[in-house]
């Protein structure tokens, strides 16, 4: 059989790059050869307050592969910390980890990496970010040797009528090749927007759905531990729960395993759904500012969006079906 080394090896990457406004940082590192074999590799990052001072709100963040092969694949999400500066008591900066095994085929060779955070401070304040990679060598039970990105929606408007979702979550076929023993659908997702009926996205509970072949998945994307965060504390509001995110942590994907939908040579259909809702609390509702209060229950005859707590439901989904063979 195919044999392999022990050990690891560890590729760094971003050093101590400094975020302060939302445009994205590209810069291209060495990987291992592709012939080299491992058996995982996990992506591990460090934010931290830079000189300047922590940006104080939580922000949506993401680390994106731009292969050389023209396509990119999101391979790590995760959403800031509100101020953890140690003037507050915070711990000055956060580690994480992301297991990145699904891609390890490509992270080969030269490759660019992309680092955004949504800040939009541009003084002195922002996150001084570091990552680097840890591939676990040996062979492993089943390789993952193609990424097919299934629906990368930035801002996927939930709960308008005149936008519905179902406009945008367009059902997806996948040829497989002959190769192909097993698969999964891998899914990032977090709710955002507020003050909005039942406070959605981002504190409201709504189910979503995969539908591949013959079989579906649902499940709730809500994190309820944001209260035992250990990177904390932090100068805001960072221990309620939220849907599928905790201010300060990675946002830990949903694997979904549709192996028993693989035909070798086949195809696969796959579908995204979410949980029916309608918000009320929106401009073009004509009856927002009749309503009784019920409907904007925050901002009573205030339909538009600000940025004082009224803005608008939306969920950030990203959705990649990786197939898998045997070793070659």
């Amino acid at each position: 059989g195919l044999t392999a080394g022990t050990g690891t090896v560890t590729t760094p990457a971003f050093n101590d790059v400094f975020i302060n406004w939302a445009s994205a940082y590209d810069e291209t590192f060495t990987f291992p050869a592709a012939e080299e074999r491992f058996r995982s590799a996990t992506m591990y990052m460090t934010i931290e307050c830079p000189p300047g001072g922590c940006d104080p709100w939580d922000r949506y963040g993401s680390i994106s592969l731009k292969h050389s092969s023209g396509e990119t694949h999101e391979i790590g999400r995760f959403i800031t910390p509100y101020d953890i500066g140690t003037g507050i008591g915070g711990p000055g900066s956060c580690p994480w980890s992301f297991d990145v095994t699904p891609f390890m085929h490509l992270l080969r060779g030269e490759q660019e990496l992309s680092l955004f955070i949504a800040s939009w401070i541009g003084d002195q304040r922002g996150w001084q970010v570091s990552v680097s990679f840890e591939f676990e060598r040996g062979v492993p039970e089943l390789e993952a040797y193609r990424v097919v990105n299934l629906w990368d929606l930035g801002h996927l408007v939930y709960g308008n009528p005149n936008n519905p979702i179902t406009d945008h979550l367009i059902a997806q076929t996948v040829s497989l090749d002959e190769e192909t023993v097993a698969a999964k659908v891998r899914v990032g997702v977090t709710g955002h927007g507020q003050g909005n009926t039942d406070n959605a996205a981002e504190f409201s509970y709504r189910w979503h759905r995969v539908d591949a072949g013959a079989m579906s998945d649902q499940w709730t994307p809500w994190r309820s531990d944001c209260a035992s965060n250990t990177c904390s504390p932090q100068g805001g509001n960072w221990t309620p729960g939220r849907a599928g995110w905790c201010p300060g942590d990675r946002v830990v994907p949903r694997d979904i395993d549709v192996t028993s939908q693989v035909t070798a040579g086949g195809s696969m259909t796959l579908g995204y759904s979410i949980e029916p809702y309608e918000n009320c609390c929106r401009p073009d509702n004509p009856s927002c500012n009749a309503d009784d209060g019920n409907c904007c229950i925050y901002f009573a005859g205030e339909c538009g969006w600000h940025y004082t707590g009224h803005t608008e439901p939306n969920f950030d989904l990203n959705a990649q079906l990786i197939l898998y063979r045997c070793p070659q």
